[in-house]
């Protein structure tokens, strides 16, 4: 059984464009964040993940081929959480969850999301998590380097520049991780992330997964089942990813989504008389805040440096539902 709820849209607003398109496609073209090959194959079914008391609920690990191209070459740390059914009089079998991201970790999720859903849930399921390879706890993969820097750069460059200096520091910050995890970078894409799913079905003994996605997690949870379509029980994803669309296309419908989604952000605000709305239109005050950090960055008490256009405009996204965290 596989259900699709649409919706769920991230929310920003109109002032990320341009450079929001540009700068994610230098950092993950300079990545190369690419699948090695296309087999299908899981790790071998004699891996077991290693579990160990952790506060309420169990923590393991589970090794996992770097390169399922090359089972037996070098491999990749995952890092797991469970939750045991309630009844195991009951049980069903395994719950796996993904938040998405790309990137957030789905053990921080987990911690959170299993004590909203419903107790029937939580009686008949193992819930589990598990960073994604090169996320969280799972051999991560830190580029750090110049980030802040890069997200202080302006989000929507309008003089040359600008547009200079956002090219200058998304290629410096691509360039500097390329250079420090050039050997990993090519195994972590999704295809791979789909594997390591499989892996861990094979390591809990599981014939079939049940399955939970959001955001990013719903275009996982798509590629798994395209890729093991015979292993699962059920899967739940909150919106339809249309994985034909090309890199630009996908911007594209995504920002009409933001933009929808915190035009709904801004019309609930007015109507509940927000503080945002205390004094006329709340878009008319996100775009004051915004002017007023282009033209000087805003100091803070607590921050370690002011904030600029970029710093606003990510700290919009997020108070506004948008995304899990800054960096």
């Amino acid at each position: 059984m596989l259900t699709l709820v649409i919706g769920h849209p991230a929310t920003v607003f109109s002032g990320m464009r341009r450079f929001s398109f540009f700068l994610i496609a230098v950092v993950l073209t300079a990545l190369a964040c690419s699948d090695a090959g296309d087999s299908s194959v899981s790790a071998a079914s004699d891996a077991s993940i290693d579990w160990e008391a952790c506060g309420q609920n169990e923590c393991g690990t589970l090794s996992v081929p770097l390169d399922y191209a090359k089972p037996d070459g070098a491999t990749i740390e995952l890092s797991l959480v469970r939750y045991k059914a309630r009844d195991p009089d009951r049980r069903i079998g395994v719950l796996l969850a993904n938040p998405g991201g790309p990137g957030a970790s789905a053990n921080d999720f987990m911690r959170i999301w299993r004590s909203i859903v419903s107790s029937e849930l939580r009686d008949r399921f193992d819930f589990v998590s598990f960073d994604p390879r090169g996320v969280g706890d799972s051999s991560p993969v830190v580029c750090h380097d110049n980030l802040q820097d890069l997200v202080a750069a302006d989000p929507d460059p309008d003089t040359e520049a600008e547009w200079q200096e956002a090219k200058a520091e998304s290629k410096e910050f691509a360039d500097n991780c390329a250079k420090k995890y050039g050997a990993v970078l090519p195994h972590l894409g999704t295809k791979n992330v789909a594997r390591d799913m499989d892996a861990i079905r094979v390591a809990l003994g599981e014939e079939k997964l049940n399955y939970v996605g959001y955001s990013y997690g719903t275009s996982l949870g798509a590629v798994y089942a395209d890729m093991f379509p015979g292993r699962i029980r059920a899967m739940v994803l909150d919106g339809g990813t249309n994985l034909s669309l090309d890199f630009a296309e996908v911007n594209l419908t995504q920002m009409i989504g933001f933009e929808r989604a915190f035009q709904a952000y801004l019309d609930n605000c007015k109507e509940k008389s927000c503080a945002l709305a205390k004094n006329g239109d709340p878009r008319t005050a996100v775009e004051a805040i915004i002017a007023r950090a282009e033209l000087k960055p805003i100091p803070s008490k607590d921050a370690d440096r002011p904030a600029g256009p970029g710093e606003v405009q990510l700290g919009i996204i997020p108070g506004a539902g948008g995304c899990n965290r800054l960096p």
